[in-house]
């Protein structure tokens, strides 16, 4: 049995892990909405490419590596796909926190609302995740 410290220091670790991903999802939500609804974006193109230079670059360099066969170039489509996610992702939360500097947040009790539930979600989807990671 572990000490009541360690399961308090794993409660810690997993709330603020759980919180600050369900912010971060509210404003990848967010701004993801204001691009559906709108076709509208707040970042420049140059800024998106950028960030989809390094996530290629990373990527594709941690696929190489991790593979059984780097004579064959299907990294570079593993590379290439992940690149596009995490810049969609990036650009989706770039955009939310724009808009919400641009109009500002809702009122309280909406975003503690959606921050909870987001929260709640994030935890499942981490431990989910998490449970899955252990076969590797």
């Amino acid at each position: 049995m572990e000490p009541r410290s360690e399961i308090l220091r794993k409660v810690y670790i997993h709330l603020a892990v759980a919180f600050i991903s369900g912010v971060l999802l509210y404003f990848m939500l967010l701004g993801m909405f204001e691009m559906v609804l709108n076709f509208r974006l707040y970042i420049p193109s140059s800024y998106t490419f950028l960030v989809f230079a390094i996530a290629f670059v990373i990527s594709t360099v941690f696929i190489e590596h991790r593979s059984q066969n780097p004579a064959q170039p299907y990294y570079l489509i593993g590379g290439f796909i992940i690149a596009v996610l995490v810049t969609c992702i990036f650009v989706s939360t770039a955009n939310g926190i724009m808009i919400t500097m641009e109009n500002g947040l809702p009122s309280e009790e909406e975003l503690v609302m959606q921050i909870s539930v987001l929260t709640a979600i994030a935890f499942a989807v981490i431990k989910l995740v998490e449970n899955r990671m252990r076969g590797y």
